[in-house]
């Protein structure tokens, strides 16, 4: 199935909007006014070694850091924002897996970013995040283009939005499935 450039637009407007993130927008022009420098100094301070350090359950954030990766490119800072995937590019397996299962919302928001960067997420950190993100999707049954944890499930819908703009970006076969699924969520 083809689905429409429009539909797809106003699906990600609105799971950006929802999510509260920055998750479409193209990055902005370098800060211009006083907020948005003090927000990037802010963001900045918050990075060891490209990475957030979460400090109540002492540990390296990826995906916090991924957000403020985001945050950075639509603030027009690139430069700060590709440390934080040089960070995780050293471990990616570190953020999307745990034990033995692997996270389809991880992988997906991962390889968003990659592709978003302009890098290879065929080839990050030892990782084919594509093909890893194409094995956690359901492709039979209701439950087609589901995007779905391997091992415990915390699959959800902000997870399948990053899925869908990571396989349409990587032009995935399972892109258009994935879609689907997301625009089967929305209420009446």
């Amino acid at each position: 199935m083809r689905t429409s450039v429009r539909r797809l637009s106003a699906v990600a407007v609105t799971t950006a909007v929802a999510a509260g993130s920055t998750l479409v927008a193209a990055p902005a022009p370098a800060a211009t006014n006083r907020y948005a420098a003090t927000a990037t100094t802010w963001l900045n301070a918050q990075l060891t070694k490209g990475l957030i350090h979460n400090d109540q359950f002492n540990v390296l954030d990826y995906g916090l850091s991924l957000d403020e990766y985001f945050a950075l490119k639509a603030l027009g800072r690139p430069r700060i924002a590709a440390s934080i995937l040089d960070a995780v590019r050293r471990n990616p397996r570190k953020y999307i897996e745990f034990d033995s299962d692997t996270f389809a919302g991880a992988t997906a928001k991962l390889a968003t970013a990659v592709l978003t960067d302009g890098r290879d997420p065929r080839s990050f950190g030892g990782v084919n995040l594509v093909r890893r993100l194409q094995g956690l999707v359901v492709t039979k049954g209701a439950q087609t283009g589901r995007a779905v944890d391997q091992g415990t499930d915390f699959s959800n819908t902000i997870g399948q939005s990053f899925t869908v703009r990571a396989l349409s970006g990587a032009h995935s076969g399972l892109a258009d499935e994935a879609t689907a699924f997301l625009l089967k969520q929305q209420c009446s």
